[in-house]
């Protein structure tokens, strides 16, 4: 029988904000551990080091926690994954390199950082399909809820994913696949009671054949004179200025008198 060795990707935890800072891989998760805050360790000048330093020096540890368990032959693409997985959800991970192999402090070139962008930029087009099969842990789930808790995004972020988003629809498979999921999944309780305080008052949205006819049932009529005196009957004044560049606020006015006319036009309100 052949000995399979598991190996283990791990997260590494600020305890002051709880944020995900590192991701990496190990056998021994407890002598990983001891190793990242070894002082023989952390003599390297590191981005990933100073970090735990700084931990260090306020008398705390980094929490560290299993994200997956792995066989040996498959653990760097797994940590590969997952680096690119919380980099892509915003974790400002201290990892200098996309995973896999460990840098050592190394500093790409230019081009290589390039190369390694473009690299990521087409991981991030397939996420969806690699990420299916995939699970964390329930204690990875809960860190990470808990690093996102009542933090808002930066208006700049907001805006450029409503841009990106904009006119944007999604793939007919992915919606059939969100639908079957959510098929014969019933709210609990506490569900159902947070959606009814969010509705109510709320008034159902109006079909739009329901709005032009009630628009149509509140239009007046109204004797309009152009510049050459020819004489027009309407019935949706702002529509038919709109129509005409023509302002129907000052062709108000002219109805009510309050100057003698707009344009060259000339409007008399019609009793009904």
């Amino acid at each position: 029988m052949t000995n399979t060795t598991i190996t283990s990707i791990y997260g590494l935890i600020d305890p002051r904000t709880q944020e995900l800072r590192y991701v990496g891989k190990a056998q021994d998760m407890r002598h990983r551990y001891r190793r990242h805050i070894s002082k023989h360790h952390l003599a390297d000048n590191t981005y990933k080091n100073r970090w735990i330093k700084s931990v260090l020096s306020e008398d705390l540890k980094p929490e560290m926690f299993l994200i997956e368990r792995c066989i040996e032959e498959s653990w760097r693409e797994a940590e590969v994954f997952w680096i690119s997985y919380f980099r892509s959800i915003g974790c400002r991970l201290t990892n200098l390199a996309p995973g896999g192999e460990g840098t050592g402090g190394y500093k790409h070139s230019e081009l290589a950082r390039a190369n390694m962008a473009e690299a990521q930029r087409k991981i991030a087009h397939v996420h969806r399909e690699n990420s299916l099969g995939r699970r964390l842990s329930v204690e990875a789930k809960g860190k990470i809820r808990a690093s996102k808790l009542g933090k808002e995004r930066p208006a700049e972020v907001v805006e450029k994913i409503r841009v990106a988003l904009t006119g944007r629809k999604q793939p007919a498979e992915l919606v059939a696949r969100r639908a079957e999921s959510n098929r014969g999944k019933k709210h609990t309780p506490e569900q159902c009671a947070a959606i009814s305080k969010r509705m109510t008052g709320r008034k159902a949205p109006k079909s739009q054949d329901a709005i032009e006819a009630h628009r149509e049932s509140c239009s007046r009529h109204w004797l309009l004179t152009d510049p050459e005196g020819l004489e027009i009957e309407v019935k949706n004044l702002k529509a038919f200025c709109r129509n005409n560049s023509l302002s129907d606020a000052s062709m108000g006015s002219v109805a009510k008198g309050r100057q003698k006319s707009h344009k060259g036009w000339r409007c008399v309100k019609i009793a009904d």
